[in-house]
């Protein structure tokens, strides 16, 4: 009956602490017990246990130093390793030992009274629970295979991303330490004159170099004072492990720090013919300060991975041979290759001016000829108009001021080539004096208020900050030029301005050390875009929106005013921004000049 409900609790795929949970629960509930503590030895250096009730858990059971099969029963605790449970409550204890093929267990059973269950009745509980330790054994198995299989493909990503030796096995052993749990780690490279002889007899002259944090050894030694080094060549390709290093006198500086378990796993250079042995590059060495037996599956595993390191130092001394032949070829012919480059860079930069010139010439006759041509072909049709008789007065004026306009126009374009001109070629002469700055631009904006309200019913306003220099500012400038400039821009916000909306021109004087004069104008119109900013200033440049809104212009206008502003010793700069709950955009044009030029 009791075996049984033991079978019943064994699970294909259930967990091992849920499985060692269900067990104890249904011994006590069967054998009628008031406590029920299982344990088991998957290894030496790893047991997984369980008790219930688990406010019991805690207690801290002694374990025989030799593992007897025989059940034993406690009817006394008091002179027994179980004494401290009394203070629990329980009077008996019986121990069940639980021996199995791959791992070994203990099975302990407590009652507050001295009736414990009859030994056969303990007898039976030994075959499902053996039956559950080689469950549990096998799965602690395919854990532990998995978890070495992941160990080999951390170091496989450690050896793909880093490519500098020392790094990689200062990364290596770290991570080593940490897969197997131990509390050092490192590498050993074997230094050697002839590393291909037989492994007989060390060479006085072989030294090994420990590439770790172990702050306790020398970072170097020779491989006669060695021992266990010696032993650990001598066996390699094997891994060599130690379980304890006590069982032997060995005389190492391995040893110079508490180390009791160590394991050897030589570093090999790759066979080289059936006659040759292969050469020991050194050894990785994982140590711990209490005794350990290792594991076969361990010691495959640091097999595996002491191969893979191996290689990568073999393919690293390649890499570096190859390298250096190839930067030695390379130093050769550099020289003439850093001629070759400069002679293409030369020639390059000067394709691309060769294009960039004529593109301007191609952007020049295509913008000019057009200008130039439609008025004149407007002026063409307004004579023929007029040559025709019988005309009345007042067509014969529309077409006059049609004609008017037209010749202005193409002769501002000729003046604006030639101002450019003369600006370029470093003739642009400056006539300095005084200019009232508040009445002349008040003139200028009235003049343009009257030109657009019309037109398009814009609002142009003039203020300055502070206000009193409407009257008392004074500009030290060339006036014609500088009001050329300024007439240009405010014909530009005409043209872009959206219609019904405000064009505002802002004078500030900052009286800062040293002081400047800020002119701003703005208006609500279509985006000049981040990247046109920097193009709008070129000759014959014009944005997105101009074209897009076909506005009539040739290019030059604000080249000219940057020219003229730079000849006054000012800058210009543009911004601009979305309007809030609006479709349009803020563009303003930022004129700023400084104090030396300027008074009261």
């Amino acid at each position: 009956m009791v075996s049984a409900a033991l079978y019943d609790c064994l699970e294909f795929g259930i967990s091992s602490p849920r499985l060692l949970t269900r067990l104890t629960a249904a011994i006590a509930q069967q054998l009628q017990v008031d406590w029920v503590c299982l344990r088991v030895d998957l290894s030496p250096s790893q047991s997984l246990t369980e008790t219930w009730p688990t406010n019991l858990a805690d207690v801290n059971l002694v374990l025989p130093q030799e593992f007897h099969p025989d059940i034993c029963t406690y009817t006394d605790l008091r002179h027994t390793p179980y004494h401290a449970l009394m203070a629990q409550g329980l009077e008996a204890i019986a121990t069940v030992p639980l021996p199995a093929q791959q791992a070994q267990g203990y099975l302990w059973l407590g009652c507050q009274s001295q009736t414990l269950p009859q030994i056969n009745t303990l007898e039976a509980l030994r075959p499902p629970l053996q039956l559950a330790l080689g469950i549990l054994a096998q799965q602690n198995r395919i854990v532990n295979c998995q978890q070495y299989q992941q160990a080999q493909r951390e170091i496989q990503q450690l050896i793909d991303e880093i490519q500098d030796t020392p790094k990689l096995f200062q990364a290596a052993s770290t991570q080593l330490q940490t897969i197997f749990g131990v509390e050092q780690g490192g590498i050993l490279l074997l230094k050697s004159a002839n590393p291909l002889r037989q492994r007989q007899e060390p060479d006085p002259t072989d030294t090994l170099e420990l590439k770790s944090s172990w702050s306790e050894l020398p970072t170097q030694w020779s491989l006669q004072d060695c021992e266990l080094c010696q032993v650990a060549w001598q066996k390699a390709p094997l891994v060599w492990a130690i379980a304890d290093t006590t069982t032997h006198p060995w005389q190492s500086p391995l040893l110079g720090s508490p180390v009791r378990s160590l394991l050897f796993a030589p570093l090999m250079g790759g066979q080289l013919s059936p006659q040759h042995s292969q050469p020991v590059l050194g050894f990785v060495i994982l140590a711990q300060r209490s005794p350990r037996p290792w594991l076969p599956e361990e010691i495959q595993t640091m097999a595996s991975i002491a191969h893979q390191l191996g290689r990568t130092m073999i393919h690293h001394q390649a890499l570096r041979q190859v390298q250096s032949l190839v930067e030695e070829r390379t130093s050769q012919l550099k020289w003439s290759l850093e001629v070759q480059a400069k002679l293409s860079q030369q020639m390059r930069h000067q394709i691309q001016q060769l294009r960039h010139l004529n593109r301007l010439k191609d952007d020049f006759l295509s913008t000019v000829s057009h200008e130039l041509n439609t008025p004149l072909a407007t002026m063409k049709l307004a004579i023929k108009m007029l040559k025709q008789p019988g005309r009345s007065p007042e067509k014969q004026r529309t077409y006059l001021n049609i004609l008017d306009q037209e010749l202005n126009r193409e002769s501002k374009l000729i003046h604006d080539l030639l101002q450019l001109q003369q600006a370029e070629a470093s003739e642009f002469a400056l006539k300095p004096q005084r200019l009232a700055l508040g009445p002349a631009l008040s003139e200028l904006v009235q003049k343009f208020q009257d030109r657009w309200t019309p037109l398009k019913q814009l609002q142009f306003h003039l203020r300055f900050k502070p206000k009193a220099l409407s009257t008392k500012l004074q500009f030290e400038t060339d006036p014609e030029q500088f009001l050329n400039a300024m007439s240009e821009l405010l014909t530009n916000a005409g043209k872009y301005a959206t219609p019904k909306s405000n064009v505002t021109l802002s004078v500030e004087y900052l009286g800062r050390s040293p002081a400047r004069i800020q002119i701003r104008l703005c208006n609500d119109g279509a985006a000049i875009h981040t990247e046109e900013q920097s193009q709008i200033f070129d000759k014959f440049r014009r944005g997105t929106g101009a074209t897009a809104q076909a506005i009539p212009g040739t290019g030059l206008g604000l080249a000219l005013v940057k020219t003229i502003v730079e000849h006054l010793e000012g800058s210009i700069t543009v911004s601009s921004d979305p309007n809030p709950h609006r479709n349009d955009y803020r563009t303003c044009f930022l004129l700023d000049f400084p104090q030396a030029i300027a008074g009261f």
